[in-house]
């Protein structure tokens, strides 16, 4: 069984995988990213036995990356290009990306007026890149996560769509995972769950608020699974940059 990309990104910070994305951004806004999807035996395990019970035979070879679905879900995408997909191993995927305009990453179109996904501004000398998602504005995320028909799948959606809630999301999942891992190792993995984005300015930091500064170019943010499916408080993340002459 193959699971289409943006929703494996989803099961794969629930189940205590690593998802990282590095972002090199020029001054134009225009830029190139690089995503690391690792999976850990916790979702393998789950998605051999849906695979299984279609009849797929799973072996240790198997890998549940859709290299096609993906390439054509970016085809759809106006917003990111993808430049490659490289599987490293049948657990590893890597991922390369350009866009145009980070702005533009998430379709502007699904997003109210005035509440956009990024948004960039300039005064006194340095510009400042703000990343907002609330419930006003998620439509316009939720429009590149396609939920598929397996039990994760619906949990999230189910929980998501009745507005979100912490507790009932870990209390949910927890039962989805509950014959691959004890019930408190589960509710951890997704209580810490994160993606991990890095991102690198043609200039210097000046600010970053949500994050930290890895260096004096480089703005680091984890973006909490549980707190973006509950989103009873917006999640708010921003850096200002001096850009090069």
């Amino acid at each position: 069984m193959k699971i289409a990309l943006p929703l494996l990104m989803l099961l794969l910070t629930v189940s205590g995988c690593t998802v990282s994305t590095d972002i090199s951004l020029q001054s134009n806004m225009e830029g190139t990213a690089v995503s690391r999807i690792s999976m850990a035996p916790l979702l393998r395990r789950y998605l051999a036995d849906l695979s299984q019970v279609q009849g797929i035979e799973v072996t240790d070879a198997t890998s549940f990356f859709d290299i096609a679905a993906l390439t054509a879900g970016f085809a759809a995408d106006p917003g990111l290009n993808l430049i490659g997909a490289v599987q490293e191993d049948p657990r590893i995927l890597k991922l390369y990306l350009k866009f145009d305009d980070l702005q533009r990453i998430f379709p502007p179109e699904t997003a109210p007026e005035g509440s956009p996904v990024i948004s960039r501004s300039r005064g006194n000398g340095t510009e400042t890149v703000v990343i907002s998602i609330s419930r006003e504005n998620v439509a316009a995320v939720m429009q590149i996560i396609p939920m598929g028909n397996d039990p994760v799948s619906q949990t999230i959606t189910g929980i998501f769509e009745a507005g979100g809630d912490e507790a009932e999301l870990v209390e949910m999942l927890s039962w989805v995972f509950e014959e691959y891992a004890p019930a408190e190792e589960v509710q951890e993995m997704i209580r810490t769950a994160a993606v991990e984005l890095s991102i690198t300015v043609e200039g210097t930091l000046v600010k970053v608020e949500g994050g930290s500064s890895a260096d004096s170019r480089t703005a680091s943010f984890a973006i909490p699974l549980v707190r973006f499916f509950s989103l009873e408080k917006p999640l708010e993340y921003s850096f200002s940059y001096t850009p090069e002459d």
